[in-house]
């Protein structure tokens, strides 16, 4: 996949030019390091300790490259994360090999790339976070939250990661510890390594719901003409999060895939590249449909039906794109064009997890 997707990409990938989100970071970079605020730009959403840390390596490294290194490590991340998204499912190696490569050439990915976001870096160190923490709770604990420290991406991840699975408390100790290494990697990061910057990092939390590059819930509650605060669409976002895992997760493969899911429904600012995050449980529920359809003595339209509803949202995800690209539709249409790649994440993560046989009738 990765020789794949550098072919793919191999314009972006040596471009002399530096790609939107990128040019960003080193602006933010330079202000830093001259003493200025890279909060001076309005459109500069990242927290200090990146600022910090990407300016350290910026100059360590120099433009050129830093810029060429950045570009590959965001390509590799992408394949990272597919490779963790296929680890829990139980596929041959032709249809996973398959799979992978259709991820290349996703809406999602695409966006990721030539916006060269930091998202592709960050989304597979949180995964591989929350996925190394149910066995070494310091380890993932602190991998987690440094990710959120340098881009908040999965504190609804955390919360999930952190609730207790329903009429057992085995393995509890272990989550809550992960969560107290995680919350203590990142007050770590932000108090002491970006503190004085961190008033104008939270004057940033209101998101930005009139812009039309980005497909937050909050943004479609705006366009519906629904005007909440965004913390109160994370909070409700992240409370469902962790009452499924509470009622359904029994591994930690399915409370990382529904922790990433409802992470990127619940952030206030949504990039269509961020809806990468969703790939774990788009694996878990074409696995599931997959399964059913194979397994089925008889092959009735309920499976089928299922296995095409389940690829038309993981096919609607991908392209998100399109809901950026018609941002000024009508009312009301706007906000539910913007409402449909999250229904379809949480259409999936009900679907993926959701235990539909009772003992008993399993037994039988």
């Amino acid at each position: 996949m990765v020789v794949f997707g550098a072919w793919w990409y191999r314009d972006e990938m040596v471009a002399r030019g530096v790609q939107s989100d990128l040019a960003g970071y080193l602006r933010a970079f330079d202000r830093y390091a001259a003493g200025g605020d890279p909060y001076d730009d309005p459109d500069f959403l990242y927290t200090p300790p990146f600022v910090v840390a990407g300016n350290a390596a910026y100059q360590a490294l120099g433009p050129r490259a830093f810029v060429l290194a950045f570009r590959a490590a965001a390509l590799l991340g992408v394949w990272v994360l597919v490779w963790l998204s296929l680890r829990p499912v139980r596929w041959p190696w032709p249809a996973e090999l398959i799979a992978a490569a259709l991820v290349v050439p996703s809406g999602l990915t695409d966006n990721g790339i030539h916006c060269a976001n930091l998202t592709l870096l960050l989304a597979p160190l949180l995964a591989g976070g929350l996925l190394v923490g149910a066995a070494h709770p310091l380890l993932g604990g602190a991998l987690a939250g440094t990710v959120n420290a340098f881009k908040p991406l999965g504190v609804t991840a955390l919360a999930v990661a952190a609730t207790p699975e329903r009429g057992r408390l085995v393995g509890r100790r272990a989550r809550l510890l992960a969560a107290g290494t995680a919350a203590v990697a990142i007050a770590f990061w932000l108090l002491l390594v970006g503190r004085r910057l961190l008033p104008e990092m939270l004057g940033r939390a209101r998101g930005k719901p009139d812009e039309g590059h980005h497909l937050s819930i909050h943004r479609a509650l705006y366009q519906l003409g629904i005007h909440v605060p965004a913390v109160a669409v994370f909070l409700v976002v992240t409370a469902l999060g962790c009452a499924i895992a509470w009622r359904y997760a029994r591994t930690v493969e399915r409370r990382t895939a529904i922790g990433l899911a409802f992470s990127a429904m619940a952030l206030p600012v949504v990039n269509p590249n961020t809806l990468l995050l969703s790939l774990p449980i788009q694996a878990l529920a074409l696995d599931r449909a997959a399964m059913r359809w194979r397994t089925t003595s008889e092959r009735t339209w309920r499976t089928v039906a299922e296995l095409a509803l389940v690829s038309a949202a993981i096919v609607g995800i991908h392209g998100a794109l399109g809901a950026v690209a018609f941002h000024d539709l009508p009312w009301p249409l706007g906000g539910l064009v913007t409402l449909i790649p999250h229904l379809e994440i949480a259409f999936l993560a009900l679907y993926a997890i959701r235990d539909r046989c009772r003992p008993s009738s399993a037994r039988r």
